[in-house]
């Protein structure tokens, strides 16, 4: 099937808005990505804007949509929320502006495609340890910023997603 065919095929069956949403909270995600890199913290105001677009997206679904999509935001959420947990009891060894960034995504993806993306993540992360490692660089304080492999995941999942919405 032709690329412009799947598009179509993609907007077609989520819309506009969603497909607005999607890039405005890449494009707020490649923001967050480019200051975890430099600067080993993430954007409130960049995590702000996230939060909204995705809960105004998230909230127009459930009141226009599928009357079965609240469940599903609401256990992203408690999957996201689990990463806060995670933060505080490792004194930010997870820090909390990647774990308030897992909260805001996992309410807005739902739970599968959540779980999509964590498991995307994570293979990353072993990846980038996994290359730290080999070139002996890993240090006791050897951090890997997540954000960058957060975005990765979002655009993965988002692509499988158009994928399957044009194979459907």
């Amino acid at each position: 099937m032709h690329k412009m065919q799947q598009i179509n095929i993609y907007l077609m069956e989520y819309g506009w808005f969603q497909v607005i949403g999607r890039m405005m909270v890449c494009l707020a995600l490649v923001f967050m990505a480019y200051k975890d890199v430099r600067e080993h913290k993430v954007s409130v105001i960049a995590l702000i804007g996230c939060g909204l677009i995705t809960g105004i997206e998230s909230g127009i679904a459930v009141v226009t949509g599928d009357s079965g999509a609240w469940k599903s935001y609401l256990a992203g959420l408690v999957i996201g929320s689990l990463f806060i947990v995670i933060s505080k009891a490792t004194r930010e060894g997870l820090g909390y502006g990647d774990s308030w960034l897992m909260c805001i995504l996992g309410g807005y993806l739902g739970i599968w495609n959540m779980l999509e993306l964590l498991v995307m993540t994570w293979m990353l992360t072993a990846v980038a340890a996994g290359i730290i490692l080999a070139r002996s660089r890993f240090k006791k304080r050897t951090s890997i910023p997540l954000v960058p492999l957060i975005t990765v995941g979002y655009i993965a999942v988002w692509l499988a997603e158009i994928m399957m919405a044009a194979n459907a």
